[in-house]
């Protein structure tokens, strides 16, 4: 809150008149590239007056007393530093983003794999998935692989039941039954 407080350097100058304060408010909005003669013609068109063929004396002159040079220039510094900071806090913001995003669909991932049943797997799918979300969260967190890592991934699958057939392997059906358990 201090910070706002503080007079910054394009702020009216102690003893600036008004009027002149006024005029370099449109020298210091042109931007980079301003001018005085610049700046009268945006003044001028402003109160609606044509704008004048040269530069009055006492602009020039104005503009050295009241340094309006350096003060537009430290308003272009300050500019391009709230720029950098919006840019930087937006970065911020995308990445924890990015990062939720990534670790919910990990979560979900995790899911398939425990549920997943042997026989209706889609391996493809949670594989793909997690070659996608292991290497991006890890480049998240600046835990990005080596340049001449592969980024393959070493799965290995345990199940705590070992399926009874083999998937090639027809449902055997018990004798005396269609398979459904209704012995008939």
């Amino acid at each position: 809150m201090a910070d706002d407080l503080e007079r910054k350097p394009w702020d009216r100058e102690p003893g600036e008149p008004m009027v002149w304060f006024n005029r370099f408010e449109f020298y210091r909005l042109l931007g980079p590239d301003r001018s005085i003669q610049a700046a009268i013609r945006a003044y001028k068109t402003a109160q609606g007056k044509p704008p004048p063929r040269g530069i009055s004396k006492p602009w020039p002159e104005r503009s050295r007393t009241w340094r309006w040079k350096e003060r537009a220039e430290a308003w272009d510094a300050a500019e391009i530093e709230r720029i950098r900071r919006e840019f930087d806090d937006e970065r911020r913001k995308d990445k924890q983003r990015r990062i939720k995003v990534l670790r919910a669909f990990r979560g979900k991932l995790e899911q398939a794999l425990v549920g997943l049943e042997p026989y209706s797997a889609r391996w493809q799918d949670v594989t793909s998935g997690l070659a996608m979300v292991m290497p991006e969260l890890r480049r998240e967190y600046g835990d990005a692989p080596e340049e001449n890592d592969t980024g393959a991934l070493d799965i290995t699958i345990e199940w705590a039941d070992a399926p009874t057939r083999r998937y090639d392997e027809p449902e055997a059906v018990p004798e005396g039954g269609d398979g459904d358990g209704q012995g008939g």
